[in-house]
């Protein structure tokens, strides 16, 4: 009877420390977003991303909508009578569903790219600001040119590692009636996790971790980590509101790694203040 009590005891006190972890995770991010809004230099940094994605948007927009009339007339079918105005109703729907989604998803993406500079300076300088130390430097566009290709191709290697699951998972719906189900689960929370690597991935790497030992500390603390992801995914329900929040989310971030650097002592970057960029990719 006693070993049972134990044992009950240990599995409660495991719940309520995974449930602890869970709440912390979750308010990672809002954590982070109040960061941003309580220093200047934060808020002008983050400006920076929300321009980037201002205007992307408004050059996707302008795109799409001039490319609607070429994509139609490519499978636009070819008749006359109510079945053919039908197919012709039908195929414009199409169309314009395509062209949103893939204007959506372009905007994401070449936002996020374009946006990575800022975002790992945003992150490096965050993390100072919540250690209380001075950056190593004062802000300099050309800090950011020296970096950009670095943090773009971070940026591609996030989206590959998406799109290594989420791909093959398709032939989930192959299977009847429970194949869609799996292939929602497993499509939400590999998203998830994905969400909160690229979250803390700056942070990361300023550690000089290699892409897999950044990976294997966004796993090793599962409970903060399925909290940040329930977050994070709850921004992306909105489309875009996720890539408006980025600032909040990266600085979010790093917060997540100064709590996993205490946890699993992972190694701190160079220099007084965390905005190092020494990491390999």
């Amino acid at each position: 009877m006693a070993g049972e009590v134990a044992v009950g005891g240990k599995a409660g006190t495991r719940a309520l420390s995974g449930m602890a972890g869970f709440l912390a995770g979750a308010a990672t991010p809002l954590r982070g977003l109040r960061l941003v809004a309580s220093d200047r230099a934060l808020r002008l940094l983050a400006l920076a991303p929300l321009g980037i994605a201002a205007v992307v948007g408004a050059a996707v927009l302008v795109g799409g909508v001039l490319s609607w009339d070429d994509l139609y007339a490519l499978v636009r079918p070819e008749g006359t009578g109510a079945g053919a105005t039908a197919r012709r109703w039908a195929v414009a729907a199409a169309v314009t569903v395509a062209v949103i989604a893939l204007g959506i998803a372009s905007w994401i993406a070449l936002s996020s790219a374009l946006a990575a500079p800022f975002l790992e300076e945003l992150s490096a300088r965050a993390e100072a600001k919540a250690r209380g130390v001075p950056a190593d430097s004062p802000f300099r566009l050309a800090d950011l040119a020296v970096g950009a290709g670095r943090a773009v191709l971070h940026a591609a290697l996030r989206g590959g590692l998406w799109l290594s699951i989420v791909l093959p998972a398709l032939v989930l719906n192959l299977l009847p009636v429970v194949g869609p189900v799996l292939y929602g689960a497993v499509a939400v929370a590999w998203s998830g996790f994905w969400l909160v690597f690229g979250a803390a991935d700056p942070a990361l790497d300023r550690r000089g971790l290699g892409f897999r030992d950044r990976l294997a500390a966004c796993r090793s603390r599962p409970a903060a980590t399925a909290g940040m992801a329930a977050t994070l995914l709850l921004f992306s329900l909105v489309p875009g509101l996720n890539l408006l929040l980025l600032p909040g989310t990266v600085a979010g971030g790093a917060l997540w790694v100064l709590a996993l650097e205490a946890d699993a002592a992972l190694p701190r970057p160079p220099g007084r203040g965390g905005g190092g960029r020494a990491g390999k990719p």
